[in-house]
């Protein structure tokens, strides 16, 4: 184990830049992908959409199946069938069998991520989890800004299908890696049954938990607000401020940067100040960027400032609060981790899905509409955690 620990957070990170990769590298290929299997914008919008949908229902599969048969395995099997979905969707002669790959990318691509957000609550404790936490963050936050950059670049050389072999490839070196260096991680004490109306019981008791799932909404709102920006980035770089294939990264880096910054300072402070008031600093200067953000979209022309600059501000609040609100809600359940961590991404994931295919296209319109959607998200998220800060500690319990 001591040797493994060395690389976990580079593979738990690694892992954990899956879905945003699936996400994000093929934003700029939108357009082409259109006019190639002649549908609307809308249509090739409904491919990550679905792929957003699967992706929080594999969580609830994934889940079970980490706390019985392991963290290791379960991530490589995650891996190996992600990789070959992307190599469906990069072959795919039409749009139907792009949708097919999409909806399995998925649901297979889950999977590495809740086992590896396992291994580190499985290995660490208390402050040192908020460390190696933030430090996969500080990792993670790299892949937004990265994957439509890099998307982008294979477009322009070698056009769309380049993006999802890239995606196969990365899905197989992982899968490799975490086979030949990986340990499991899952206690033997801690293996549950995967009997289904265990794993029903488990999920109904995690849904009936009033803090878990309070943390987890809260969590799942504040991030639906940014991902409004994210999920129509297109539209902003391309119809607001009038840019090309090759400048999400004028949109995506200020916001990375934000992330990265705010995953050091999680870093710096988690062994000396309490985990709940980190919580509440990353909110309160989430409410300066969404207040900002509303000001600059009523009273201000629209510019790449006006856009990016609330968005990079609001990224660095986020990135304090996600470690640490993922953290209290696993806390909730320690020795079902992976049954919990699903049930946590399926909410987070789902929210993402919703914003996707039906937040998004009402918002696309004006700039004000990005902001309001954001606001809105936001003040439910913050609402939701100060509910949970009202209730009654309750006792760690087993799903």
């Amino acid at each position: 184990m001591p040797a493994f620990k060395r690389y976990l957070v580079p593979i738990v990170a690694l892992s954990s830049m899956l879905g945003p990769f699936a996400i994000d590298t093929y934003l700029p290929s939108f357009h082409e992908m259109a006019d190639v299997f002649g549908v609307s914008l809308a249509h090739i919008a409904q491919s990550l959409a679905i792929f957003l949908i699967a992706f929080a229902v594999g969580t609830l599969i994934w889940g079970p199946l980490i706390d019985t048969y392991g963290r290791k395995l379960s991530a490589i099997i995650s891996l190996l069938g992600f990789a070959v979905a992307s190599l469906i969707c990069a072959l795919a002669p039409n749009y139907e069998t792009l949708m097919v790959g999409r909806l399995f990318q998925g649901l297979l691509a889950s999977g590495s991520m809740i086992a590896g957000q396992s291994m580190v609550r499985d290995i660490y404790d208390g402050a040192d989890a908020q460390k190696t936490m933030s430090k996969v963050m500080l990792m993670f936050a790299l892949a937004p800004a990265l994957a439509p950059i890099l998307g982008g670049v294979l477009h322009d050389i070698w056009g769309w299908r380049s993006v999802f072999l890239f995606l196969t490839l990365y899905g197989l070196a992982l899968a490799t890696v975490l086979w030949l260096i990986g340990e499991e991680t899952l206690k033997p004490e801690h293996k549950q049954t995967i009997h289904y109306k265990a794993v029903l019981t488990g999920y109904r008791r995690a849904l009936t938990h009033a803090r878990y799932l309070g943390l987890v909404l809260s969590l799942s709102m504040v991030f639906g607000g940014l991902f409004i920006y994210i999920a129509g980035s297109a539209t902003l770089v391309y119809d607001f401020l009038h840019l090309g294939a090759n400048d999400f990264a004028l949109f995506f880096i200020p916001m990375v940067a934000g992330m990265m910054l705010g995953s050091l300072t999680v870093s710096r402070l988690a062994h000396n100040v309490a985990i709940n008031k980190m919580v509440q600093l990353g909110f309160a200067i989430m409410a300066v960027a969404m207040t900002t953000n509303l000001f600059f979209q009523i009273w201000l022309p629209v510019s790449a400032l006006t856009l990016i600059a609330p968005m990079a501000l609001y990224s660095f609040g986020l990135s304090i609060v996600m470690p640490n609100l993922s953290l209290l809600a696993m806390d909730c359940f320690p020795k079902n981790i992976g049954l919990a961590n699903g049930m946590r991404t399926f909410l987070q994931m789902g929210t993402n899905a919703l914003v996707a295919a039906i937040i998004s296209p009402l918002v696309l319109g004006s700039s004000l509409y990005f902001a309001l959607g954001l606001a809105v998200f936001f003040v439910l998220g913050a609402g939701l955690y100060w509910k949970v800060t009202t209730l009654k500690q309750p006792e760690i319990t087993q799903l």
